[in-house]
């Protein structure tokens, strides 16, 4: 006889639970040590079988970040839902609960999204990458928009920035977390749970510090804009008389200004009056004058002996 085929809900069972039994190992093993015959064996089927659900072990995993992606982010969604008008320390701890849920509640998604580059440069971006961005995409303008609606204390770019700077804080969370586990011996884990702790403070105080940042610029422009003065607008006045010679003597007032203002003068030889910047010609040419003046009178004295 031959077998039935699964149906679509059957199907999306079985792959269900082979992700559960894939993310109990990847929780407690190395990524690299995590093999899919195991997880077959676990699961109760063959491992070609498991082959027809999951084409690769990068393929496995990737659905299980994107599940857990967007788990997260429905999360958010209900706990922005869940508030009623925010202020500005109320939005600030919603941010910071997120953060902390992120570092501490899905520190699996944190050590998937550290493996992301191998998933892609081994399984590509086109098989989950598009349509997990689309996913996530409406998602996010959902958070934004339902915050937006909360508050008034952080703009939509400004909520875009956290929602990025909560990533890669995480990612530098766990990467830290990974060097201190590698340098730290494993039986002594009251030393490392030690470290591990100050490097949450650490993270978590970094997030305040870009959260007050960003409200401080915005209170800062809203404060500029409320202390700017309103352009006075000239009120049309009717010209009584005394306007009007106010008027009429303002130009006889600016040429008497412009008479106050000190120039050198100079007086040339016939009497005419000379600016400063003009001497040096005039100079010239009282010299000819005077020159030609002498010559005329030489001249003339030399005519009268003659005669």
């Amino acid at each position: 006889m031959s077998r039935r085929a699964m149906s679509e809900s059957e199907r999306a069972v079985k792959a269900n639970k082979i992700k559960f039994v894939a993310k109990k190992r990847i929780e407690n093993e190395d990524y690299f040590k995590v093999r899919m015959i195991d997880i077959a064996k676990e699961v109760g089927i063959s491992n070609g079988n498991l082959f027809q659900y999951f084409a690769t072990k990068e393929s496995l995993f990737l659905s299980i970040l994107t599940d857990e992606y967007l788990e997260r982010l429905d999360k958010f969604i209900g706990l922005i839902e869940s508030k009623d008008r925010l202020s500005l320390v109320e939005t600030k701890n919603l941010f910071e609960t997120d953060m902390f849920e992120l570092l501490q509640s899905d520190f699996l998604m944190l050590k998937l999204l550290s493996l992301k580059p191998i998933f892609i440069e081994r399984e590509g971006l086109s098989d989950w990458f598009i349509p997990l961005q689309t996913i996530s995409e409406e998602k996010i303008s959902t958070i934004v928009d339902a915050i937006l609606k909360k508050q008034e204390f952080f703009t939509q770019s400004q909520i875009l920035d956290i929602l990025s700077m909560e990533t890669t804080l995480a990612n530098s969370y766990y990467a830290n977390i990974r060097i201190a586990d590698a340098l730290i011996p494993d039986a002594n884990k009251e030393e490392i749970d030690m470290v591990n702790l100050n490097i949450l403070k650490k993270i978590l105080s970094q997030f305040r510090v870009f959260l007050f940042g960003l409200s401080e610029t915005k209170s800062q422009i809203s404060s500029k804009t409320k202390r700017a003065k309103p352009i006075k607008r000239s009120r049309p006045v009717t010209k009584t008389l005394a306007s009007q010679k106010k008027t009429e003597e303002q130009p006889v007032k600016s040429e008497k200004k412009k008479k106050s203002i000190v120039i050198e003068e100079v007086k040339d030889v016939d009497g005419e009056v000379v600016k400063k910047k003009d001497k040096k010609k005039k100079k010239a040419k009282d010299k000819d004058k005077k020159e030609k003046t002498e010559k005329s009178k030489k001249k003339d004295k030399k005519k009268k002996s003659k005669k």
